[in-house]
């Protein structure tokens, strides 16, 4: 899966996004922080759908044992959550 090298209006790219992504994951970084990361992308720009990609993108490329956190914070993007810990206000499957 390829991800869009478009910009968002604050200059954050997918690739970019799932770079520091990477990084965090590699470099043993909390759950929290990863929240953190989706939440700057989001401030940046970036849309819930493009946010969503990546990290399924990712999920394909990096080892197995990362899968359980990937979609600890899948489940955040796409709102498969309590309201309150939603990273965008609606479920992703019910925007359009």
């Amino acid at each position: 899966m390829a991800i869009v090298q478009t910009e968002s209006e604050n200059g954050m790219t997918g690739y970019q996004f799932q770079q520091e992504f990477i990084a965090a994951l590699y470099a043993g970084k909390k759950s929290a922080d990863l929240y953190a990361l989706v939440v700057k992308f989001k401030s940046a720009g970036g849309d819930q759908q493009t946010a969503c990609d990546v990290l399924m993108n990712i999920r394909s490329i990096v080892a197995e044992k990362y899968e359980d956190r990937i979609l600890d914070i899948l489940d955040f993007v796409t709102g498969f959550c309590s309201a309150h810990a939603r990273i965008w206000p609606s479920p992703l499957h019910a925007r359009k």
